[in-house]
């Protein structure tokens, strides 16, 4: 059935953005305290997300299992479409550091329009370019 190896690809393809307040984030920054933000940082390994290692450690286990069931022909075809994904995330890490000048406090609102991670994988609760939505480091 391969239903863990398709919630692991799933999940690290997937960004669920949080809009928040800007005074929400941890900026140094505190000017424009009530503008809304996007944090990821529940989905990191940082900020003391233990759901999020424990939840990707055990999708990574999941997905392994699926892995190791497959015969020679099938896993030939999914370590094609592997291939695949892990251009993506090249690509998208290339796309980051082509528009990435310095550590900015604040980059444009169509930065991540400017990189196509909406266009490479699923973005959840991203709002339009035209939005006031802080967007930092």
């Amino acid at each position: 059935m391969m239903s863990g190896l398709i919630q692991f690809l799933t999940k690290i393809q997937t960004f669920n953005l949080l809009i928040v307040t800007k005074s929400e984030l941890e900026n140094p920054i505190k000017e424009d305290e009530d503008k809304s933000a996007y944090s990821l940082s529940h989905e990191t390994h940082y900020y003391d997300s233990f759901f999020y290692k424990s939840e990707i450690r055990v999708l990574k286990d999941m997905a392994l299992i699926d892995i190791l069931s497959l015969n020679d022909t099938s896993l030939k075809r999914e370590l094609e479409q592997l291939k695949k994904l892990k251009e993506r995330f090249k690509l998208i890490w290339t796309n980051f550091h082509q528009h990435y000048v310095e550590l900015r406090v604040e980059y444009p609102s169509n930065f991540i329009f400017s990189i196509q991670l909406n266009y490479l994988f699923i973005v959840n609760n991203l709002q339009s370019d035209y939005k006031d939505i802080y967007i930092g480091d």
